[in-house]
């Protein structure tokens, strides 16, 4: 069989997805025998098929997410260069020989977790282009830190809500006539996990909050309460800890990370309900037929 059209296919293929060559091995040819068991042998061709259908979509869909990923970068002029990639590519092999047994090889361990080193270097590079989108669009002002103390209705009824927002505005006028949040959250906070917080929910998106508590935000001292905010939950006090422009070293690093995972989730999203995806599924001659999702 000549090899030379297959090689020059796959390398082609190499180029298209920046990965080197050396993280790719050749596939076998397909009378290459794989495995002899008790004299009967199984063929590389013996197990291309059921590799399509078994591992085919894993492998489709890391590539649709590293396609719309790369195109994106481009279309905004963001790019990662090859020696950036090999960097986290080689951090990814080192923290993976760390965690595994001493000696064991790191290629037998990437295999048995379903990562071969070509699928760890694509997917390095895909979450670097990933981080390097999300950070264009990070802004810290669009975040404050805050604390929150929640008054849930007991019922479904209007007057259960009215009672809700009756406790909400007196444990409000107790804090400004200055009596400590802590003290107040201790008290009448009743979710085990906030109270054992002090209340702190921790950075969040402004655009998250009711229209009224954003604009309170905008005039609240740090350390001050806004008014009963009605949520879907019930009512709400909102302390505000800290706006995210006054954020530095610690706590803008704590913004940062959690506003740039959400922000690779939500991009991701955005890029995969907006895209025209075009998928051919079939399992043999004449069944082939195309599956449009996103948009047409």
């Amino acid at each position: 069989m000549n090899l030379f059209p297959l090689l020059g296919s796959l390398m082609a293929t190499l180029q298209g997805l920046g990965l080197p060559a050396d993280v790719v091995p050749a596939p076998p040819a397909p009378d290459k025998v794989i495995v002899r068991v008790n004299g009967a042998e199984i063929r590389a061709s013996d197990i291309e098929a059921l590799l399509w259908d078994w591992r085919g979509a894993e492998v489709t869909q890391d590539l649709v997410t590293f396609q719309l990923i790369r195109g994106e970068a481009q279309r905004v002029g963001v790019a990662v260069t090859p020696a950036e990639v090999e960097r986290g590519y080689q951090e990814q092999l080192r923290r993976i020989a760390q965690s595994g047994p001493k000696g064991r090889d790191v290629e037998a361990t990437l295999r048995e977790q379903g990562m071969p080193k070509s699928r760890l270097y694509l997917r390095t590079q895909t979450e670097l282009l990933l981080d390097r989108l999300a950070e264009r669009e990070f802004r810290p002002e669009a975040y404050v830190r805050v604390a929150t103390l929640a008054f849930r209705p007991t019922g479904e009824k209007a007057a259960d809500r009215e009672a809700a927002r009756v406790r909400a505005t007196k444990a409000h006028e107790r804090l400004l006539k200055g009596e400590a949040w802590d003290r107040v959250v201790r008290e009448l906070e009743l979710d085990p996990d906030l109270k054992e917080r002090n209340g702190l929910l921790g950075w969040r998106a402004l655009s998250a909050f009711p229209s009224e508590a954003q604009a309170e935000f905008r005039t609240l001292r740090i350390g001050g309460v806004a008014r009963p905010i009605a949520t879907p939950s019930g009512y709400q006090l909102f302390r505000l800890e800290m706006r995210g422009q006054d954020a530095q070293a610690e706590a803008l690093a704590d913004l940062r990370a959690g506003a740039l995972a959400r922000g690779r989730q939500d991009l991701l999203q955005r890029l995969r309900r907006e895209a025209k995806i075009e998928q051919f599924i079939g399992t043999g001659p004449g069944s082939i037929r195309p599956n449009q999702s996103g948009k047409g």
